[in-house]
């Protein structure tokens, strides 16, 4: 699409990024992070049958001429039977590392939580600025081993990218967590 993915506008490469509204402006994240959880919404809820997305991460999210987040690479959907909500339906792992919610990893049980769980490290690169995936201090490091400890103690600062400026609101801090 017109303005990329999300992936590359937050520079995850290497420092690659634009200057965009998605990289300069803490409202156009939330509002990113708000329009792909709608999309995720309609697909678990609203369409017939629901549907389990299996690969939500930042590279699958583009940009349409008016920065609107728009969930592509549908090659791993699967169709959710409702009446296994509570057990789950058995797949082979399927998505990318990193995104991968670990439950159905480990036990190919896949749900719907499954796509939250991806949307969540999303939502942690959105935040953070790094790839769900990256080498750290400590070596490679999954981020939400990263940032986890860092939102227990309560150290927002230094979990958030210092890219937006100027620095969030409250309310959109407390939109964010």
């Amino acid at each position: 699409m017109e303005n990329g993915t999300l992936h590359d506008l937050l520079g995850s490469d290497q420092g690659s990024s634009t200057l965009s509204p998605v990289t300069v402006s803490w409202k156009m994240r939330m509002d990113v992070l708000l329009g792909v959880s709608r999309a995720i919404e309609h697909l678990h809820y609203h369409a017939h049958p629901p549907i389990i997305h299996r690969d939500i991460k930042s590279a699958n999210i583009l940009f349409d001429e008016s920065w609107v987040p728009r969930v592509a690479d549908f090659g791993l959907p699967v169709s959710w039977d409702v009446t296994k909500e509570k057990e789950g339906m058995e797949f082979v792992a399927a998505g990318t590392l990193g995104y991968l919610d670990p439950e159905y990893y480990a036990i190919f049980l896949l749900k719907p939580a499954s796509d939250v769980y991806n949307l969540g490290v999303m939502m942690l690169e959105v935040l953070t600025g790094k790839e769900a995936v990256f080498y750290g201090e400590k070596g490679t490091t999954h981020l939400p081993y990263f940032a986890v400890p860092l939102i227990e103690a309560g150290n927002l600062g230094e979990l958030l990218d210092g890219q937006p400026s100027p620095e969030p609101t409250p309310c959109e801090l407390q939109a964010s967590f």
